[in-house]
């Protein structure tokens, strides 16, 4: 169900609050545009399109939409919110830092931001805004979490919104402002605490964590690779490999591990539970790094940039 700042409100009050806390400027649901979390009325014109067909509704229709694509809140029904499963797959991806995302990040802050807080290095700036001891932890947490594919075709053709199931995997981090002008093929970001596939060379603001196979292609029906409430487990391997496992994909030629399987939001409301301690302390641990980082930003003008 979808939820607006002045329509159909979430009836969750904790829910009617600012969440993202470094951008309080803007009202909740939060999701950084300029409509704040509102909506906006469809004009219906005859004959009905079968997607804006609700019998539910009075008119037969939805009425409303979010005012930006990344407007609104949503929420499950309330009676299926402690069974509901859905049918999905794990799908086994290979990932490597490779030589074109270094050298999006190296034309970025020789071309467009040499002072940018994640320059030179975007895996450095995400071990430090979330406090990890090594470099090489943010690669263990990638590869050690489970992505769970919440949207696709945010950055063009198929590129999958995922977060990671457990919390203590979502390493959280800000986009490049301005974005950059080029990014490879199918490099692999996170931003905010989500993780992004890019499906073709284009502009891009997530900060890199490594490149990986094709998620789209035309040859194919249906064209994308991964479906909505996939799993994405990754598996690192060496820059010469991941060339040769794109040149298979491209082929056609190369079988993914895929596995089916479910996911149950009580299984994972249990979860929650259970390493709820675990997950409180890293949290604090993450938050406080970030609020440090933030802090320099202030002291050094970067919140005063236009």
């Amino acid at each position: 169900m979808h939820h607006f700042h002045t329509r159909n409100q979430n009836p969750d009050l904790t829910r009617r609050a600012i969440d993202d806390r470094a951008s309080s400027h803007i009202s909740w649901p939060n999701y950084h545009s300029g409509a704040n979390g509102d909506y906006q009325t469809i004009k219906l014109e005859e004959p009905l399109h079968p997607v804006l067909a609700e019998p539910e509704s009075q008119s037969g229709a939805i009425r409303y939409l979010p005012a930006h694509p990344h407007e609104g809140d949503v929420s499950a029904p309330r009676l299926v919110v402690a069974e509901g499963a859905v049918l999905n797959g794990t799908i086994h991806m290979t990932q490597h830092p490779q030589k074109a995302a270094h050298e999006a990040m190296a034309r970025y802050q020789r071309l467009v931001r040499p002072d940018a807080p994640w320059c030179p290095d975007n895996v450095e700036f995400i071990r430090r805004v979330n406090d990890l001891d090594a470099r090489a932890d943010v690669f263990d947490i990638v590869t050690a979490a489970t992505y769970l594919v919440l949207g696709l075709g945010d950055v063009y053709l198929g590129a999958p919104v995922a977060t990671p199931l457990d919390p203590r995997h979502r390493l959280v981090t800000t986009k490049y402002n301005p974005a950059r002008t080029w990014t490879p093929e199918n490099a692999v970001g996170i931003g905010g605490a989500y993780l992004c596939i890019y499906g073709m060379e284009g502009p891009g603001g997530y900060q890199f964590v490594g490149r990986t196979v094709q998620v789209w292609s035309s040859s194919v029906q249906p064209p994308w690779l991964l479906r909505f409430f996939d799993r994405i487990s990754w598996h690192p391997v060496s820059a010469e490999e991941l060339l040769e496992l794109r040149a298979e994909m491209a082929a056609g030629r190369l079988e993914l591990q895929i596995e089916d399987g479910s996911f149950t939001l009580a299984d994972h409301l249990a979860f929650l539970e259970l390493e709820a301690d675990g997950i409180a302390a890293f949290r604090e641990r993450q938050t406080a790094a970030f609020a440090a980082e933030r802090a320099a930003w202030t002291d050094a003008g970067e919140l005063a940039r236009q």
